[in-house]
């Protein structure tokens, strides 16, 4: 076997731009394929998300989540890619807002589960009212840079702490806001994709590669 070669370059540094930011000032750069940060901004949205407020909002409602997991050697749990099959789990259903008190209470049990891709006009109805009520979040003054919204509408992940996703790839434009906590994102460069041993067919949107692995010191079994 060949050591894996290092990604063929590095990824331009995220631009940070103000709050005040609009979607006129941002579509050239989407259009180069420019990964950019928002700093500040949507208050409103981000007051939707503390965890008082959540648990009011979500209260009754059930949610799919991610049970299978490992810890990688940085103590950061990887959960597997697809989400429950909730018609095949409901002896035990995730109680969304008893999961928020216990994460916001630190209760360890909280990380066993990721409630992860949950659209939330399906399963968090009254989360997506109070946010579509706004004068102002991400899609309502970015969205002209990319075209029509998703059916599924938006999309929620919350975390306890440490999660981590596999390698992939997005197969469609998106918005990430962090409403609490952090985000630690790696980025490679388009130019990259043969070298992140892209998988399944036909979507290729996964990759064999693990969750921030360094280039200059990569799994041993990589082949050039």
């Amino acid at each position: 076997m060949h050591a894996w070669p290092p990604p063929i370059r590095t990824p331009e540094q995220p631009l940070r731009l103000p709050p005040s930011t609009t979607a006129a000032e941002l579509w050239p750069l989407l259009r180069a394929h420019r990964p950019v940060i928002v700093e500040g901004g949507f208050a409103a949205v981000v007051d939707l998300f503390t965890p008082r407020r959540l648990a009011q909002l979500t209260s009754s409602r059930e949610v799919p989540c991610r049970h299978t997991f490992r810890d990688d050697q940085a103590g950061r749990r990887v959960f597997a890619a697809q989400a429950s099959d909730m018609s095949a789990n409901e002896s035990a259903p995730l109680n969304f807002g008893r999961w928020v008190r216990r994460a916001a209470d630190g209760d360890p049990s909280a990380r066993e589960v990721y409630p992860a891709k949950m659209p939330l006009p399906r399963y968090l109805p009254e989360l997506h009212g109070a946010l579509e009520a706004l004068d102002d979040h991400p899609f309502k003054r970015f969205g002209p840079c990319v075209g029509p919204f998703a059916d599924e509408g938006v999309y929620m992940y919350a975390g306890a702490g440490a999660n981590t996703t596999h390698t992939h790839i997005d197969p469609a434009e998106n918005f990430l806001l962090v409403a609490a906590g952090t985000k630690r994102l790696q980025l490679f460069a388009p130019g990259d994709v043969e070298r992140l041993y892209p998988w399944p067919a036909p979507s290729y949107h996964s990759s064999a590669v693990p969750p921030f692995a360094d280039p200059a010191q990569p799994p041993a079994d990589f082949p050039a």
